[in-house]
Parts: C-alpha cells; structure tokens; sequence
C-alpha cells in the first residue's frame, strides 16, 4: 500500500546502514565515501620522537644483561651500524644483519619479553611533551597511528601505552617448527623511508583519514616521505638533513629534551 511506503524506506535504510557499518573500510561503497567525512589521522614515529632514544638498542642492552644475547651478538650489530655511517653498507643490509639475531627464537617468548622490558624500562622514556600532545589529539577525535621501523612486537608496547588505532611497523618472517611460531632472522617488511610513506597512504586510503588534515611527527630524513603526505608535518629533535629540509619548507619544529 502507499501508505506503507514511508515504513518500508525507513526499514532499508536502517538495515542498509546497518550492514555498512559492519563491512571493512574497503568493502563500502563508493557513495559511501563521497558523503561520508573522512577523519583526521595523527601519524606518529617512535624512537626519537615519543621515545627517548633508540628502544631496540635499549632492547638489546636488556637481553644482554638477562643473558639471552652473548656480546658477541652486540658487537656484531654496532659493527654494521658502524658500516652504515661509513658509508659501507645500505641501511636495509644493517637492519636485516641486526634482525638475524632472533633466528630461531620463539614468537611468543619475544613477545613476553618485549612486553617485560617496556613496563620495566622503556614507560620511562616516554616523551612527556609529546604524550601530551598526543593526550588532546585523542580528545578530538583524531585517529592516533603508530608509524615506526621498530619491530612489531616492541612496536605494539608502544601501541598500548598510547591506545592508539593501528601500529604501521616492520614484520619480521616467522616460520612454524613443532607447532611453535619462529622468527627465521629475515624481514618481511621493513618499515622506512618511502615504504613508510607508502603504508601510510595505504591506512588512510582503507580507513578513511584524510590526509590534507592530519598531522605527522618525526625525527630523521628517513621520515620525509611520509611527513610530506600530512598537511601539518612536525619534527622533533630533528637531525641535521630533516632540520634543513624542516626549514626549507617551513614546518614546525618542536624540542621534547630538556
């Protein structure tokens, strides 16, 4: 009947909203997108800017003190490290050389000790200016993401402490022995530079951030790539090719060390 017409649009256009709702960013539909507002993304990396410091280092200095890496392991790290800044060795090469020392280990055994160092260690170089910062961004709604070279079971510590959305970072391969998940020592995914960038637009791409509003805060020039696709980029404790770029193209600088 034409009087029931109003009920029966009414129902569809509850049941249709209701599926919406429960289907993945990239299934909507695209009318979906044209009227929905996209939401504004706080994209942020971690060591040198939330942490003081390098926390993968600190890492190492932990599981060498609770004896489960022999100095030789750390000596073998700081040595490419060495070589990168010589000049000798790309930067992905000395990632992949210091990531090998956690051939064989149990994924679940470095979870629990990624989750023990940072409650007991790591919480206390937390950046407090930036924290902050990071507090009010959430108040207003902004989407809080994790972009980081940091390896994802040390990364996601960080993801906790700060409640954020999601944790862009670097996957290492795993392997199954016995029913019990391995890491081989290989890099699946390295998260630097333009592969940054390139997770980072993937995210907004899938969640709906809208890029032209949000906010991005790094340390290096490795972070550039990334920084560039935000419309308010900010460094912090900048080093010296970030700096000089930073300046070049006006964008906020901000020092979180006392």
């Amino acid at each position: 009947r034409v009087s029931d017409r109003p009920t029966i649009r009414k129902c569809r256009d509850q049941l249709e909203k209701r599926i919406v709702d429960m289907l993945p960013q990239r299934y909507l539909p695209t009318y979906y997108h044209a009227h929905k507002p996209r939401s504004i993304g706080v994209f942020v990396d971690i060591d040198r800017t939330i942490y003081e410091g390098f926390s993968q280092t600190d890492l190492m200095k932990f599981l060498l003190k609770m004896h489960r890496i022999h100095h030789q392991d750390v000596f073998r790290a700081f040595y490419w490290l060495f070589l990168e800044k010589m000049g000798q060795a790309s930067h992905r090469k000395v990632m992949e050389e210091e990531y090998m020392i956690l051939h064989g280990w149990d994924v679940e055994d470095v979870n629990r000790l990624a989750h023990k160092i940072f409650d007991e260690d790591l919480i206390k170089k937390i950046q407090a200016k930036l924290y902050s910062r990071l507090y009010d961004h959430a108040k207003a709604g902004h989407t809080v993401v994790l972009v980081s070279e940091v390896m994802h079971p040390l990364a996601r510590e960080f993801k906790r402490l700060l409640s954020a959305k999601a944790s862009l970072d670097t996957k290492l391969q795993q392997t199954v022995k016995h029913g019990h998940r391995k890491y081989t020592g290989k890099v699946s995914c390295l998260c630097y530079g333009q592969t940054k960038a390139n997770l980072v637009q993937k995210f907004a791409d899938e969640h709906g951030i809208n890029l032209g509003r949000s906010y991005g805060y790094a340390d290096s020039h490795g972070d550039i790539p990334f920084l560039q696709l935000t419309k308010y980029p900010v460094v912090l404790n900048p080093d010296e090719k970030l700096a000089a770029h930073a300046t070049a193209h006006h964008w906020k600088c901000l020092e979180t060390r006392e």
